[in-house]
């Protein structure tokens, strides 16, 4: 919402954003646009509508509910055992989401099953799913972020925050000539020296939202202060080590992001496919020995998201 059209940038802004979001469509994995109301421009205010999204984003959600994150990874065979969710399930308990809803008279407080490792590969499918969904639509998001990633019922997450999104006309490469302020942790290293943007810069970002996902939260290069030292250190090869909740083969789909050859990186569908691998067995492990002792309503693991997860019926949104 704009409280103040008198402020050219923050309408220009505004603006930018609304129009890739009109141009963008419908997507599951995008937070949809439903309306623009200019009732009140004469009062100097504008409101975008969008989907809501209660459980609020994956960053802070994970952050602020790590002490009930379940553990799946097998550390003797370096694999995700969805049946150490059963066993863990009698010391779990609910727990509590970041979205605070005023509107709401009886509870502002969400809750929700504990997040699991299946999740995390779950929850980065579908933002794969999304990001190629944009990539068909010609479409760069550049602030791909898991603050920008929100979390919806039936354990459907969305990329949302399009203000620095540009839609690319013929070209492979948008090139930044505006000062602003950036990202620069989630941008490589094409971005970050000559404001180069394509596809293949927001594939290296996906890889940081992985990593922010499976190390519950965590902020990426913590120990990196400035632009420049970050460049530095991306020169001389460093990336991200292995997060503590990801199996190799998780980590490697990330480092596969962050190739300093850009044309080496994986696109997005090619992505879908090397996460979708990694599903197939640990969903089918849980169609096996799972059986879920909550409600059915809070089940996340009902066959509807099985489905939905494991095969590419999805794109039909496409």
């Amino acid at each position: 919402m704009i409280k103040d059209v008198s402020d050219y940038k923050i309408v220009e802004d505004f603006i930018s954003e609304l129009k890739v979001m009109m141009y963008l469509g419908q997507h599951s994995n995008v937070l949809n646009l439903l309306g623009v109301v200019t009732s009140n421009i004469t009062q100097n205010e504008l409101m975008i509508i969008v989907e809501y999204c209660e459980y609020g984003n994956v960053s802070d959600l994970l952050r602020n509910n790590r002490s009930q994150f379940i553990n799946q990874i097998n550390f003797k065979y370096d694999i995700i055992d969805s049946t150490i969710r059963k066993r863990n399930k009698i010391y779990a308990k609910r727990l509590t989401s970041n979205c605070d809803n005023s509107t709401d008279e009886i509870s502002n407080k969400l809750t929700i099953e504990p997040i699991t490792t299946t999740d995390l590969v779950y929850w980065s499918l579908q933002v794969a799913q999304g990001m190629d969904y944009l990539t068909s639509r010609k479409i760069l998001h550049r602030d791909l972020a898991a603050r920008n990633i929100l979390l919806c019922p039936n354990n459907v997450v969305k990329i949302c925050d399009f203000g620095m999104a540009r839609i690319l006309q013929n070209d492979e490469y948008h090139i930044e000539h505006r000062r602003e302020l950036i990202p620069f942790k989630y941008w490589p290293p094409e971005s970050l020296q000559k404001q180069k943007f394509s596809v293949y810069s927001d594939v290296w970002s996906f890889g940081i939202v992985m990593w922010e996902m499976f190390s519950l939260g965590s902020p990426p290069y913590p120990d990196v202060d400035s632009f420049s030292e970050l460049c530095k250190r991306l020169d001389d090869g460093y990336r991200l080590s292995k997060p503590l909740y990801a199996t190799e083969a998780i980590y490697n789909i990330m480092i596969s992001c962050w190739n300093d050859d850009h044309k080496l990186r994986p696109l997005f569908d090619l992505l879908e496919m090397n996460i979708s691998q990694l599903l197939h067995p640990v969903f089918s492990s849980s169609m096996e020995s799972f059986e879920c002792e909550s409600d059915k309503d809070d089940c996340k693991y009902g066959s509807r998201s099985l489905e939905y997860s494991c095969s590419s019926s999805n794109r039909n949104n496409k």
